[in-house]
């Protein structure tokens, strides 16, 4: 269930009236609460409460029915049970069927209501359901019902006008959205005076709906003209205390659609609300939800973090503001210099959605003018003025979703408003709200084929200076739509042909490089997934890229981009900062919360020398190949079971020679056990005659023909086998295709000779000890954790990027055979501890002090090879990689 179905269910629940016999189990009902609870507590089974009449949800919730005026002291009576402490109880509840009151014992928060208002505070009890938000959205439950309250005005209005719901209509109907959502907001703000269009539809249009739609046309005919227009003479009385408000939002004809009975009641619903309590920055990215059905599953979990927004405006361009601040705290010629500054800061935006960068910089930037105003006064006789130095003609925005952009437009309205009037509440002054500013500086289009130039024009002042900012969609190669391709090619065929591969962002670099390349003064920071910076990626983008002069000014390396929502695993990106050449930054690397300062950042986010690593189909050192292992493409009917293998085993001895033990990442690091039919053609005839190996053949014939692909099915002719065999009967190394980064290893491991290594794993045939103990080595996994792909924060790897690239000098015949030596340590060390699996031994929470062969193993793994290769121990990763792309460089001179 999503928040707003909850708040229906707690509204049915208090409808009902009240049950003392079923309250608690209707309560918890509401909040999806586990069917397996509700029959516990049905049955009494396993109820924790020690107290009389209690009931307790370890970790969630303790309840008591109260006698009648016996709430408070029952309250108290919960708080104090041992219970509630032992099973750390969240919620302590209890009501007597007409008083309501709940504690949070986390925040201490309380609810103290009536009965029939429990709904109101339906939000209070969310993470019950698992749902939790961020403290700022926690504490204003007020944007969740809003927009839930306007999703159903939306579904209403299309519902009275089918004609509305056509491609042409769109636009109109998001634009009346959005003047809809600006009444109710400057009504409650003063804007407008107070409840004026509310209690207007109300008085006029709730006992006949038909009069909604001249009613409404008549009120935004009216905010569309100055008092004295001659238009407004022949407009209703009604419509005379309506302020001008332009701006753009009620500008030419109002289009306004039909209304019914149920349209007016939920805009009158959504009009009950305290719409000046809406945070702009959170509200823009909910309300797109509204004309978006596919993302409605999200409502209620759906805001963009604040903090992750500022980790990319702070570096960019904040906390330069900020120092300057510090630095001139004492001068009045200082802090009004920063003023002047503050005038010529323009934020662009070209993927801004529903406008939170903008909101947030907008929002940020009037902080820091109200800070520096505010110390002027102190130290000087300086006043403040009536206009801020901070314009929103000055944030800049493309947006491809037509209703995202009109609201990004609302949201920047509504956080200047926010903000004027904290202005006024410091300095006692401001110029009046109306009407808005028509700045038109938020276009609807598509941001790689539009030109930026047209959105944010070139400025000849040479003071100006531009920020381009965002999250751009990031869409892999085979989640492009047709249009999206070709976007890709208008975007990077001047530069490149090499663009396939890319990830759709690398348009938003690409653009934001030419940009800046043309125009002095311009920096961008952009989200991308890690992608982007690992892998083939890095050169594809950045031989573009360094055309331009373009270089890295500060980056965040991987974090998960969360939504509020902290279920929300997020998907894992980085931030990076770009500028020309002489870009005036200090070089920066975030990582975890910490800091570096550098000389030089690379396109794979590290400090050092640039060099860009290329997929090689050999390798470039010494080291064997590498190959994927055998691919099975069968739909699983060549593949088995233990009990499967074992069961035609026994009925077919003479099976045993068809059926080989499989082995991908997961069979190595976990020590799963699963076969694989393996049968070569000679042996087909013989084969055939066992009938549950013919079965599982024609099984996997019939999946291969039932497949899309045209080389899927002919792969049907060959239904006996793997479709593609890349197995030899000879000793080898597994390479699993995936291994997370919190190892301090890379896993890999010997295989007997019969056994099969299947992709997407690689396997290297014939491996001697010393390839094991190099591929086990630090030095390779520092390689492979920069250089190949990652899936979420796992390392993909890859043959072609992370082996074949693997830049070591050939050791002397003496040395390699110490190198084998070391091999076999590892190996022996991993023996004494015989009864645990890969991911056991090498679990990083256990590893020194549960394995300490093993872990010492390695660590004398590392400092021979290190002391061979480089001729001394490396003091850490950053060195080791520092090295090796030394290394590379040298090799690759001498190879290519």
């Amino acid at each position: 269930m999503n928040a707003f179905e909850i708040e229906e269910s707690v509204k049915s629940l208090v409808s009902k009236g009240f049950n003392p016999k079923t309250f608690i189990i209707d309560f918890l009902k509401a909040y999806d609460a586990p069917k397996s609870l509700i029959q516990q507590l049905k049955g009494d089974h396993q109820n924790l409460s020690d107290i009389s009449g209690g009931v307790l949800w370890r970790r969630n919730l303790h309840y008591k029915l109260a006698d009648k005026g016996m709430v408070p002291s029952v309250i108290t009576e919960l708080r104090n049970s041992q219970a509630t402490s032992k099973y750390k109880v969240r919620f302590v509840i209890s009501t007597d069927g007409e008083e309501f009151s709940a504690h949070d014992l986390n925040t201490g928060n309380t609810v103290n209501c009536n009965f029939d208002e429990i709904d109101i505070h339906f939000a209070s009890f969310l993470s019950l359901a698992g749902i939790f938000f961020e403290k700022e959205i926690e504490e204003n439950p007020i944007d969740i019902q809003a927009t839930k309250r306007l999703t159903k005005f939306y579904d209403s209005i299309l519902q009275d006008n089918p004609d509305w719901k056509t491609d042409e209509m769109r636009h109109t109907l998001n634009h009346f959205i959005t003047q809809i959502i600006f009444c109710l907001f400057a009504e409650d703000t003063g804007i407008i005076p107070k409840d004026i269009f509310s209690s207007t539809v109300r008085l006029y249009c709730e006992n006949d709906s038909e009069q909604a739609k001249p009613v409404i046309e008549a009120i935004f005919t009216a905010m569309a003209h100055d008092a004295g227009a001659e238009v407004r003479s022949g407009l209703p009385g009604y419509t005379q205390k309506f302020p001008h408000v332009n701006g753009g939002l009620f500008r030419g004809n109002p289009q306004v659609p039909r209304f019914l009975r149920g349209s007016v009641r939920y805009l009158l619903d959504a009009g009950v609300l305290d719409w000046k309590e809406i945070n702009p920055d959170i509200f823009g990215s909910m309300i797109q939800a509204i004309v978006h059905q596919d993302q409605r599953g999200e409502l209620g979990m759906h805001y963009t973090s604040v903090s992750n927004i500022l980790k990319l405006l702070k570096p960019l361009f904040l906390n330069d503001l900020q120092d300057q601040v510090n630095a001139n705290w004492n001068s009045k010629k200082g802090l009004q210099a920063i003023l002047q500054r503050l005038m010529k800061i323009r934020v662009f935006d070209p993927a801004c959605g529903s406008g939170n960068f903008l909101v947030i910089a907008y929002r940020e930037l009037r902080n820091i003018e109200i800070q520096v105003i505010r110390r002027l006064a102190e130290i000087s006789d300086f006043s403040a003025g009536l206009w801020s130095h901070v314009d929103l003609k000055n944030f800049f925005g493309i947006e491809y979703i037509d209703f995202a952009a009109e609201t990004a437009k609302l949201s920047l309205w509504i956080a200047e408003y926010q903000m004027n009037k904290r202005y006024e509440d410091e300095f006692g002054k401001f110029a009046p709200s109306l009407p808005l500013k028509d700045t038109n500086t938020i276009q609807q289009g598509n941001a790689l084929r539009i030109s930026w130039e047209d959105v944010c024009p070139h400025s000849d002042d040479s003071e100006v200076e531009t920020y381009i900012v965002g999250n751009p969609p990031y869409l892999g190669r085979q989640k492009r739509n047709e249009e999206q391709q070709e976007d890709m090619e208008k975007v990077f065929s001047a530069y490149t042909s090499k663009y396939a591969n890319l990830d759709y962002v690398a348009g938003w670099f690409l653009k934001s490089s030419t940009y800046m390349h043309k125009h002095n003064n311009v920096f961008a920071a952009l989200v991308s997934t890690n992608s982007i910076s690992q892998g083939e990626q890095v050169s594809l983008l950045w031989s573009a890229l360094n055309k331009l002069n373009i270089k890295i000014i500060f980056a965040h390396t991987s974090f998960k981009w969360k939504n509020s929502a902290l279920k929300n695993a997020g998907v894992v990106c980085v931030i990076i900062g770009i500028g020309n050449g002489s870009h005036g930054y200090r070089p920066t690397i975030y990582s975890d919360n910490t800091l570096k300062y550098v000389d030089n950042i690379t396109p794979y986010l590290t400090s050092g020398t640039i060099t860009y690593i290329t997929p090689r189909k050999k390798p470039l050192s010494f080291l064997p190949e590498m190959d994927y292992g055998s691919m099975a493409n069968d739909g699983g009917g060549l593949l088995l079971s233990p009990d499967e293998a074992n069961t035609i085993v026994s009925e077919y001895p003479n099976a045993l020679k068809f059926i080989k033990r499989i082995y991908g990442g997961q069979e190595f690091i976990k020590g799963i056990v699963r076969y694989g039919i393996w049968i070569n053609h000679k042996d087909l005839d013989e084969a055939m005659k066992i009938p549950y190996l013919e079965n599982r053949i024609y099984e996997t014939r019939k999946n291969r023909l039932d497949s899309k692909r045209e080389a899927t099915q002919k792969l049907a002719s060959v239904s006996y086998r793997f479709s593609e065999v890349r197995h030899t009967d000879q000793r080898k190394l597994i390479i699993p295709n995936l291994t997370t980064d919190k190892r301090k290893w890379f896993t890999v491991g010997f295989l007997e000779a019969d056994d099969v290594v299947i992709a997407p794993s690689l396997a290297i045939n014939g491996a001697d000890f010393g390839t094991f103990a190099i591929a086990s080595s630090k030095l390779h996994f520092v390689w492979i954790s920069s250089v190949c792909g990652r899936f979420k924060t796992d390392i993909r790897y890859s043959n072609t990027l992370g082996w074949h690239t693997f830049p070591i000098q050939k050791p002397t015949e003496q040395q390699y055979k110490a190198i084998e030596e070391l091999g076999k340590n590892i190996l022996l060390a991993r023996d004494a501890y015989f009864e645990h699996q890969i991911n056991t031994l090498y679990d990083p929470n256990r590893m020194s002090v549960d394995f300490p062969k093993l872990y010492e193993a390695h660590i004398e793994n590392d400092r021979v090879i290190e002391e061979i290769l480089s001729g001394h121990y490396l003091y850490n990763d950053t060195e080791r990689l520092d090295f090796l792309l030394s290394e590379y460089e040298s090799l690759f001179k001498n190879r290519v």
